[in-house]
């Protein structure tokens, strides 16, 4: 893979990245995203000090993130059940050939 140097802005400071060239998009949205949330936090509850709204939007994020994580392993424990069942299906249609 191809190893990229970028520089996001975030927050009116730049911030320079080493990034894989395959995440640059995301990272470049994630960006952009936090930007767009920080306007809202500082039109919408008048935030004065930009530390203060980034920590919350970071919070925002990680409670988004591990909600879809939950919901994430939900699929993954219904996939594992079904392919328990199937490997056990197969098992029983090889023993009884």
């Amino acid at each position: 893979m191809q190893e990229l140097s970028i520089k996001v802005t975030i927050a009116d400071r730049q911030y320079p990245l080493k990034i894989q060239a395959s995440d640059e998009e995301n990272v470049r949205k994630a960006a952009w995203k936090v930007n767009e949330r920080l306007k809202e936090y500082v039109e919408k509850y008048a935030v004065a000090d930009r530390q203060d709204a980034l920590a919350m939007i970071a919070l925002e994020f990680a409670t988004e993130y591990f909600s879809e994580l939950e919901k994430g392993s939900g699929l993954d424990s219904n996939a594992k059940s079904l392919i328990e069942e199937m490997e056990s299906e197969l098992d029983h249609a090889l023993k009884s050939a």
